[in-house]
């Protein structure tokens, strides 16, 4: 599951309410993965923070994995983000699209 190699898509959600740099950044988070296996189905959640301007939160989970991080954008959003492996492609779409 999840191979760099393979074609990727981003919904038209995805492409006009988060930014390059965010929707990038989900990708590599799952290269990253340190797990032994990823599930064909990832999600994150991303939150602003409502005491810090500009910091976001992104909480990405599978069934046995759960990893987080925060940084300072202008970029930030609100948004729940699903990316599905079918095993031909791979498609990144916002909560509600499909």
């Amino acid at each position: 599951m999840f191979d760099k190699d393979k074609s990727r898509y981003i919904s038209k959600g995805v492409k006009h309410k988060i930014s390059p740099f965010i929707y990038l950044m989900l990708w590599e988070m799952i290269e990253d993965m340190e797990t032994g296996e990823k599930d064909c189905l990832q999600v994150f959640d991303l939150k602003l923070s409502e005491e810090e301007e500009g910091l976001q939160e992104i909480i990405h989970t599978q069934e046995k994995y759960n990893n987080s991080m925060k940084f300072y954008t202008n970029f930030g959003v609100n948004a729940k983000v699903y990316v599905i492996d079918t095993g031909e492609s791979e498609t990144m779409f916002l909560e509600g699209e499909l």
